[in-house]
């Protein structure tokens, strides 16, 4: 069975990584074990970006938002910490937001309407006055607005929405893909259309304007990496909280669908991003020179910044099983 790994999609909001180690961290994970374990075969790494954050779409279009995003990667890849640090700085880039992908993940949403893992529903839901998007069922208060223009002005109307059903069957795929053990939930709806400028677009099924969930799509580009290299299954790297945010939406998406796919299965770690480089360096994977800059510049006020660093022996049972932990050891 031909098997990758790759990271959970990165954020691609306004940051450097040199200052923000910790976003970055399931890159270098992955990065570590796709040269140490003997499990993935595969030549070349694949780095994958969220580029579908409505937080930062106001009065841009789709191409100026595009144009942005591409642009940060671009900056992200040229600070010293990706530049300096990565074994292999020959990554394919990914992103949910590029059309090869949009298009082989719409393929994948129609059939999961048509087989009803996504279904159509009237509900009663926040809609905005100004941009009319669909905000959220109408069961809570609407503190937040809406997400695509920022507008507070809101009211509740009834409309047809596009809603996933996370339910024990997709809670139990989870558990399969985390080697975890669910409580045990009432069954719930999620409105799956969201008011977006780029990502998987549902125009082809009445909405318009909207695509798909992020956090299905960020389950969907894993498995579209896998594809594109003819791997059986893919590994993602990821921190525990975005893997019970983001999989049981992905899951109660495709449904039975997820039976057709390369398999997905994840390796949850926290975020330590101190221990992690001193490791590196340890083992002679970085450019010396250039990793004392780094040390100059960026890692003390990392130091002073993190809050939760977990303990080298921690890192040693989530990341680096097969490594020596003594060498981590010395980093405190």
């Amino acid at each position: 069975m031909r098997n990758i790994i790759v990271n959970a999609p990165t954020q691609n909001k306004e940051f450097s990584p040199d200052q923000k180690i910790g976003k970055v961290i399931p890159m270098f994970a992955a990065d570590w074990l796709r040269h140490n374990d003997e499990s993935y075969s595969q030549s070349g790494a694949i780095d994958l970006w969220n580029n579908v954050l409505a937080s930062e779409q106001k009065d841009h279009t789709s191409a100026s938002y595009e144009a942005q995003s591409l642009l940060r990667i671009s900056q992200k890849y040229d600070s010293l910490l990706l530049s300096a640090t990565r074994i292999d700085n020959t990554s394919t880039i990914l992103t949910d937001s590029e059309p090869e992908f949009v298009s082989w993940a719409q393929d994948i949403i129609t059939e999961c309407v048509t087989d009803g893992s996504l279904r159509l529903e009237n509900h009663d839901v926040y809609v905005c006055d100004a941009c009319d998007a669909t905000i959220a069922e109408a069961t809570n208060p609407c503190t937040n607005g809406c997400a695509s223009c920022k507008t507070m002005q809101v009211h509740i109307e009834n409309r047809q929405v596009l809603v996933s059903v996370i339910n024990d069957q997709a809670e139990q795929r989870v558990d399969n893909a985390t080697d975890t053990t669910h409580q045990v939930h009432e069954e719930r709806r999620t409105i799956v259309n969201r008011r977006r400028l780029n990502g998987i677009g549902l125009e082809s099924i009445g909405f318009k304007d909207d695509v798909v969930d992020p956090r299905i799509g960020l389950g969907m580009l894993a498995i579209y990496a896998a594809e594109i290299r003819s791997a059986d299954q893919v590994d993602v790297v990821a921190s525990r909280a975005t893997i019970r945010q983001n999989l049981p939406h992905f899951y109660a998406a495709i449904g039975d669908k997820a039976d057709e796919l390369p398999d997905l299965r994840v390796r949850g770690i926290a975020k330590a991003p101190v221990e992690h480089i001193a490791y590196m360096q340890e083992q002679e994977l970085l450019n010396l020179g250039k990793f004392q800059i780094l040390m100059r510049h960026i890692l003390p006020p990392a130091l002073l910044s993190m809050k939760n660093d977990m303990s080298p022996q921690t890192l040693e049972r989530l990341v680096f099983s097969r490594k020596d932990v003594g060498v981590l050891h010395k980093t405190k």
